[in-house]
C-alpha cells in the first residue's frame, strides 16, 4: 500500500480547499486527523483515496477490496430498504448473509427487512453506515465522522473494535470531533494526530 500526496492542491469550483499538501500514509498505524467544521476533512480524506482531480502528485496504490471507507453522512437512496442495502454490503465486500446478520444483531438492528431507509431514525442509518467496520479486517480503514448520531453503547462497540483492528496492524484514518472517543481509544493506543487547518495538513505527533 502506497498513498502520498506532494504539493498537492485541491479545488472545488473555483474555491481552494487544500493547497500544497505534503503527505503519506504510514501503514499499521492509527491517525486522528484534527480540525475544524469546513476545514478540509473530508476532502482530504477523499483526496487520498482519489475522488478529486488535483494539481501535484498523488500516489494511491492499495488493493480496492482491502480498503473499507465509511463516509460521515448516510448514502442510501431514501427509497431503498433494508434488504437491498444489505444485499449491497453482500456483493461488494463478499459478506454472507450470516455475518451480515449477526453484526445486526450485535448492533441490536431488528428491524424489518422490507422497511425502506427513509423509515429508519438517524441512530439507525449510522449503524447501517458501519457495519463494514465488523467484517473481516481489511488492511486499510478511510473513517469519517463515524461515532456521530451512535448511542453510548453502539460508540463503545465502535471503539472496542478500533483497538482490536489496531492489534491486528492496520492502518486507520479517522476523524472525529468527539474528543472523549478518542480519549478511550488513547488508553489502549498510541495514535497519530494531525491537523486540517489553513488549507493544510500539519503533523501534531
Amino acid at each position: 500500500m502506497n498513498l502520498s500526496l506532494q504539493n498537492i492542491t485541491v479545488s472545488i469550483g473555483k474555491k481552494t480547499i487544500l493547497e500544497n499538501v505534503h503527505y503519506t500514509v504510514i501503514p499499521h498505524t492509527f491517525t486522528h486527523i484534527k480540525g475544524n467544521n469546513g476545514s478540509g476533512k473530508t476532502v482530504f480524506l477523499q483526496t487520498l483515496l482519489g475522488f478529486y482531480k488535483v494539481k501535484g502528485k498523488r500516489t494511491t496504490v492499495y488493493d480496492t477490496k482491502q480498503i473499507i471507507y465509511i463516509p460521515d453522512t448516510p448514502f442510501f437512496h431514501d427509497n431503498t430498504t433494508l434488504r437491498e442495502v444489505l444485499l449491497t454490503y453482500t456483493y461488494f465486500y463478499s459478506v454472507s448473509q450470516d455475518t451480515i446478520q449477526q453484526i445486526l444483531e450485535f448492533l441490536e438492528i431488528n428491524h424489518p427487512l422490507n422497511l425502506k431507509v427513509s423509515t429508519l431514525s438517524l441512530g439507525t442509518q449510522k449503524k447501517l453506515m458501519i457495519l463494514p467496520l465488523f467484517f473481516e479486517p481489511k488492511s486499510l480503514y478511510v473513517l469519517d465522522e463515524i461515532t456521530l448520531g451512535l448511542d453510548d453503547v453502539t460508540k463503545n462497540k465502535v471503539i472496542e473494535r478500533l483497538i482490536d483492528l489496531q492489534h491486528q496492524h492496520k492502518t486507520i484514518l479517522i476523524t472525529e470531533h468527539n474528543e472523549n472517543i478518542i480519549h478511550k481509544i488513547k488508553q489502549s493506543i498510541h495514535i497519530k494526530e494531525v491537523l486540517c487547518q489553513d488549507k493544510n495538513i500539519i503533523s501534531i505527533s
